[in-house]
């Protein structure tokens, strides 16, 4: 219901603010259009530090979820992210409760700690191309497993530092590069495949 949300309008699409005044719920459901435009953006802080917030959909036409977006939603549990989207930006899901994380293949961007300190078990990230700023998983403690993608070329540095329950990490073999401290704190990290 859009009614839920506060927009601002960019040119031809619109940019969500967060809930309207008053208004609440648990389980988001981001809305496709308003006015016959398509949301393309959730903008900075648009629902940081908000408790109580379940589970959240971003549909495929959000290219951006923007910095602090989602920060300290610490009842935050599930995500669904669609093939569509582009950018995640700094600390956008940091410190929720998010489990499970599938990354689509169209994601470019995910900027430094953007999910850091949550609640992870798995992730599978299927974007081959995506530029990954540093620490971007760093101290998801009960994370257990990760996939990457066939033609990943790189780990940034720090990428799951503190990872101390990390178990299992599928590497493709075009991985070439992996940054300083990747893996720092990952003591229980038994399988490489």
């Amino acid at each position: 219901d859009p009614s839920l949300f506060k927009f601002d309008i960019i040119a031809t699409s619109y940019y969500l603010l967060g809930f309207s005044s008053g208004k609440f719920a648990a389980d988001i459901i981001i809305p496709e259009s308003y006015n016959g435009l398509p949301i393309a953006e959730i903008y900075n802080n648009a629902f940081a530090n908000l408790g109580g917030i379940k589970s959240v959909y971003i549909p495929p036409n959000v290219k951006r979820i923007g910095k602090n977006a989602f920060y300290g939603c610490s009842d935050l549990y599930r995500l669904v992210l669609s093939e569509g989207l582009y950018q995640i930006d700094e600390e956008a899901f940091y410190n929720t409760s998010i489990e499970n994380l599938v990354i689509p293949s169209t994601v470019v961007i995910i900027e430094n700690l953007a999910f850091s300190n949550c609640k992870l078990k798995s992730v599978v990230i299927k974007c081959s191309d995506a530029r990954i700023s540093g620490n971007t998983f760093a101290t998801n403690t009960s994370l257990e497993s990760v996939t990457l993608p066939q033609g990943m070329t790189s780990i940034c540095s720090g990428m799951f530092s503190r990872c101390s329950g990390l178990q299992t990490i599928d590497l493709p073999q075009s991985i070439t590069t992996i940054g300083n401290y990747a893996f720092s704190g990952c003591v229980s990290l038994a399988n490489t495949s």
